[in-house]
């Protein structure tokens, strides 16, 4: 069962929602292209890892960078953004 996604008032934010469901579900047209993983660095998240993943929308090309902090598979931070911090193209 996929989850409700609160709806978005802007255009990335819809995109975003579009990108969860797919995320959780692995149906819908966003393919992952990259990935990058190290060390959380923050305080707080010692011990996890930091996971940089860039995904593309097959059909309109739009570029969304999902950033994750995860700890023993539990997912302690998420983050969406338009550009990648660690310069994965």
């Amino acid at each position: 069962m996929v989850k409700s996604v609160p709806l978005a008032t802007t255009a990335f934010g819809r995109a975003v929602g579009s990108l969860k469901i797919f995320i959780e579900s692995g149906k819908g047209p966003w393919s992952r292209v990259a990935a990058h993983a190290e060390e959380a660095v923050g305080r707080s998240y010692r011990g996890a890892v930091s996971l940089e993943e860039i995904f593309v929308h097959q059909q309109t090309a739009e570029r969304i960078v999902r950033h994750t902090i995860v700890n023993e598979g539990t997912i302690l931070h998420e983050t969406f953004r338009a550009t990648a911090k660690f310069g994965l193209k």
